[in-house]
């Protein structure tokens, strides 16, 4: 509540250039926190800025919500557009290309993985569960690697 009232309170302080995105997206992050998924959606919807960090940012939380909404084929779709969004836009840096193509990765090997946890036996899944931890610790390069490691504990407690 307290920040939802700050960024309604704030929000005519923000730079014009990016004041309406900035507010759409961080209450779109905050139903996101809040685990209301489709009024995250639809705020996200209302971020329309050219601004190629915002844009990744937008499209990271987008994954994440599609992901908890369990929401495969959206998912699949949109890790396929944001990839050729990386390929083509010439303005993200190396850091930014890196570690968003990472976050796509793990985040197509992570729902595989849950997909896979029902027919798993709980020592295969534990393996499969550590192999990938393993891989995402190795990498480390990875945007929002702090709630792929906590969706890839998830898996095994949903067991």
């Amino acid at each position: 509540k307290w920040v939802e009232d700050f960024m309604n309170q704030y929000r005519e302080m923000l730079s014009p250039g990016y004041k309406e995105a900035s507010y759409y997206f961080n209450l779109g992050a905050l139903h996101y926190e809040r685990k209301n998924y489709r009024e995250a959606l639809k705020t996200l919807q209302k971020v329309d800025i050219d601004d190629v960090y915002f844009n990744l940012s937008n499209r990271a939380m987008l994954l994440k919500i599609y992901y908890e909404m369990e929401e495969e084929d959206t998912l699949d779709s949109l890790i396929r557009t944001f990839g050729i969004y990386l390929k083509r836009n010439r303005y993200i840096s190396d850091y930014h290309y890196t570690i968003h193509k990472n976050l796509l990765k793990y985040v197509k090997k992570l729902d595989r993985l849950r997909n896979k946890s029902f027919v798993l036996s709980k020592s295969d899944l534990v393996d499969e569960v550590n192999k990938l931890k393993s891989e995402i610790n190795e990498t480390r390069q990875i945007a929002n690697i702090n709630w792929l490691l906590g969706k890839v504990d998830e898996v095994l407690k949903n067991k």
